[in-house]
């Protein structure tokens, strides 16, 4: 469903819908069967939530009843009612000739949205609590038992939750002892927390800046591939169903395989736990170039890159994520050269490339990711090679050149889109870069 369609919902619900939004409401509500049982699921959830905790709802009673005086009954909210299934004919004859059933209407409406409130986030049982969810793009859920909604800055964590992240979506979790969790891009997570911190990852991208824990009570993360036990570091984890890359940035993490192999994968180190992959820790090769950030505002969206390659016969171009997950994250090589050591250029663009591979989308000369011509800033670039993150291009070059150039851009294709959040690094190896690789086997996805 729509992000947009969901906030009407949510405008619905929480009765700040204005008039434009509930005739939009009652189209879909009409015409959109998905909506229709998005907007069941979501009152019945509610009204599931109402039970819980009554002792509020004679007070916003008396807070509705002022407006409810004015209301015709013949008004939009009552239309919509009335294309709801759940109401039978009988029902609706009674409704439009009682106002009062209004009252109970929105009253509940009312008594609902404080009571999800409370229900999720209430100071009365913060010990039960062990985080706090936040997701930028609103494209992640909290499950518990038999409900399921969205994720807000209200929500708190608690033993037995579940929590679903959608395609290009996001959540983060702040722990009480201050460990901040990130999932990413279709990922689905279990989590135990009687004894400590235990997360089933089922799949997806999880990284973690996990503080010192406490003795006996180290976070554990299970995968379908191994089990990950971390005392106090920085890591990223990536899941799929047949395999787990793990990387680490600081500190060290205990990582074993479902043979009951075990290591420890210490800073700057990765791991692959797999049926075919040897399982062992292996050092990250280091780029010789790594470029700032380039986001939305970064100005021009660009920035100019001079790697030092001396003489090597090989280099290999990286467009990584920054981390924060892939969406919108369209790139280019412009004008990509190679420099000798006195000033003469050779385009890289006459060269074939060996190898080129991206997590998503489409990879050429004067293309962008979507497979359309190539633009930065609204002008057509044909000296560029359009491509998407995370993206890895292997060139065999001549020997002697001592410099590489290039501009690193984000491309109208992802700057331009709606609620953009292009965020990306270019990086120049000489060596293969085995990190980025295992990263790229794991996350590839086919072209959309």
């Amino acid at each position: 469903m729509k992000f947009y369609n969901r906030e009407l919902i949510e405008y619905f619900l929480d009765n700040t819908a204005d008039e434009d939004q509930l005739s939009e409401i009652l189209e879909l509500v009409k015409n959109d069967e998905d909506f229709r049982k998005e907007l069941a699921e979501a009152s019945r959830m509610k009204g599931l939530l109402v039970s819980v905790n009554q002792e509020n709802e004679d007070g916003v009673f008396r807070g509705v009843s002022r407006s409810i005086s004015e209301m015709e009954p013949d008004s939009i909210e009552l239309k919509i009612l009335d294309s709801l299934s759940e109401v039978s004919p009988e029902q609706k004859v009674i409704y439009k000739d009682k106002k009062s059933w209004l009252l109970y209407f929105w009253a509940g409406i009312a008594a609902q949205v404080l009571v999800v409130f409370t229900f999720f986030s209430s100071s009365e049982t913060e010990g039960l609590y062990h985080g706090s969810l936040y997701s930028e793009s609103g494209q992640a859920w909290l499950v518990r038992g038999e409900l399921r909604v969205p994720v807000t800055a209200d929500l708190r964590l608690m033993d037995g939750d579940k929590v679903l992240v959608e395609d290009k979506g996001d959540l983060r979790i702040t722990w009480n002892d201050s460990t901040v969790t990130q999932f990413k891009d279709e990922t689905e997570a279990v989590f135990s927390l009687k004894n400590g911190k235990k997360i089933n990852l089922k799949f997806g991208k999880f990284q973690a800046q996990v503080t010192k824990q406490a003795p006996g009570s180290p976070m554990v993360i299970s995968t379908p591939s191994s089990t990950i036990t971390v005392l106090g570091t920085r890591f990223r984890l990536n899941v799929s169903d047949s395999q787990s890359l793990l990387e680490v940035d600081r500190g060290a993490v205990e990582m074993a395989n479902n043979k009951g192999d075990s290591l420890v994968v210490k800073a700057h180190q990765y791991a692959v736990a797999s049926k075919k992959a040897k399982f062992e820790s292996r050092v990250f090769n280091r780029p010789v170039y790594q470029s700032p950030e380039v986001n939305l505002d970064t100005p021009s969206l660009e920035v100019d890159i001079v790697a030092e390659i001396n003489g090597s016969n090989k280099i290999y171009l990286v467009v990584s994520d920054s981390q924060d997950g892939r969406s919108h994250d369209h790139a280019a090589w412009l004008n990509p050269v190679l420099e000798d050591a006195l000033g003469r250029q050779y385009s890289l663009l006459d060269l074939p490339w060996k190898f080129a591979s991206s997590e998503w989308g489409t990879m050429g000369i004067g293309i962008d990711a979507l497979g359309k011509p190539l633009t930065h800033n609204g002008t057509i670039i044909k000296d560029g090679i359009g491509t998407h993150a995370l993206s890895i291009i292997e060139y065999d070059i001549p020997a002697g050149y001592k410099l590489f150039k290039a501009k690193g851009v984000v491309t109208d294709s992802g700057s331009v889109q709606s609620n953009s959040r292009s965020s990306i690094k270019f990086e120049i190896y000489t060596e293969f870069p085995e990190n980025s690789y295992r990263r790229l086997k794991v996350n590839r996805k086919s072209d959309k």
